[in-house]
């Protein structure tokens, strides 16, 4: 998401105000080191706020601020952690998979680590990640993207892969790219509203809407919003043509670029008789290093379904409608009149222990 105000302007209420009305996350371009230091000075009880999480990358020069994620951005996290996690407890057993590496997601890493930032400006939030427990930084990184572009994408690889000492040696990368029509069933979809008015020509969705009175409750739009979107008839969809793809990438031996070692498409689904990949894998040697136990091959591989990712993905897309019905639903309650704070289902998500604003959860 592309902010309309300056990082010199952003405050404390912008961000909470912004937080309600977006997902994904907000970002800005060509933020200094000395930008950032500042606006962090001035700012302090941003910095200090537990809900309130932001990354920065001293190479691109881009401050991100996280807002909340959909259902399908942490799909990758949910299948990274449990493959990686469940791959060593079967190799080497639950208690000694606990004291070898800690897997999580969420957690900030911001040191002054980072080589080449002379600043110490640069802070990371990974989606998912598996560390060494004695470690500064993750053996291996993913980092799911539905706001940023593949580009940046890579250039967030290029942080972990080339800033950290050698330390973390693969970063999984998932790209979405959400493409929002128009629906093409809906008669009256590409009618004005006054044109609407004048020809009779209401839709389903503008009946709706226009039904908004002080009985109306939040859920009960957000639902009836959803129905409307299974049957095809809102204006714009709850969810827009979806691709995503997968990318593997590793620093080259001399440490100067990093290389794409694997890459496939996720969605759209591939065909019953796609005879492409159905898997990659990283060895034990990319996640324990030198603490490989003696017992274990170094070359033994953790292997990553593509079908169980897809499937993953699919599950997860009734959810993101849902979460989006609630946020549509805000809007038409506002302009109405009949808004009650008390109703937001951004403040019933912030209620919740933990979850997307929450500290990060990990498993070691």
């Amino acid at each position: 998401m592309k902010p309309t105000i300056a990082i010199r302007d952003l405050k404390f209420k912008n961000i909470t105000e912004l937080r309600e009305m977006l997902e994904g996350d907000m970002h800005f371009q060509k933020v200094s080191a000395k930008d950032l230091r500042n606006w962090i000075v001035e700012n302090p009880e941003i910095v200090e706020h537990d809900e309130i999480r932001y990354e920065y990358n001293f190479l691109s020069e881009r401050l991100i601020i996280k807002c909340m994620p959909t259902a399908t951005h942490d799909t990758l996290q949910y299948f990274f952690t449990q493959t990686v996690f469940g791959s060593l407890v079967e190799k080497v057993g639950l208690l000694k998979a606990h004291g070898l590496v800690t897997v999580g997601s969420g957690t900030t890493f911001r040191l002054t680590g980072f080589e080449g930032d002379w600043s110490g400006s640069s802070q990371k939030l990974p989606d998912g990640f598996v560390k060494l427990s004695d470690a500064e930084f993750p053996a291996v990184v993913c980092e799911a993207g539905w706001a940023e572009t593949l580009e940046e994408l890579i250039e967030g690889a290029r942080l972990w892969l080339l800033n950290t000492g050698g330390q973390t040696k693969i970063v999984i990368v998932m790209c979405f790219t959400e493409t929002h029509i128009r629906s093409g069933t809906d008669l009256g979809s590409e009618v004005s509203e006054d044109e609407m008015g004048t020809r009779g020509r209401q839709t389903a969705e503008r009946i709706l809407i226009e039904s908004i009175d002080e009985s109306t409750k939040l859920l009960d739009l957000a639902h009836q919003l959803r129905d409307l979107n299974e049957q095809d008839k809102l204006r714009i969809p709850l969810i827009g043509e979806l691709q995503a793809s997968l990318h593997v990438y590793r620093a080259l031996e001399d440490f100067k670029d990093i290389t794409e070692l694997f890459g496939t498409t996720i969605l759209p689904s591939p065909p019953v008789n796609f005879e492409g990949p159905c898997e990659f894998q990283i060895t034990t040697q990319d996640i324990l290093g030198e603490d490989i136990p003696a017992d274990m091959d170094p070359m033994d591989p953790i292997t990553f379904s593509l079908p169980v990712l897809e499937a993953l993905a699919a599950q997860s897309l009734p959810n993101t409608a849902w979460y989006r019905a609630n946020r549509r639903a805000e809007k038409p309650m506002k302009e109405a009149g009949v808004w009650r704070e008390s109703d937001t289902f951004a403040q019933h998500k912030r209620r919740r222990k933990g979850g997307a604003w929450g500290e990060g959860r990990e498993t070691n």
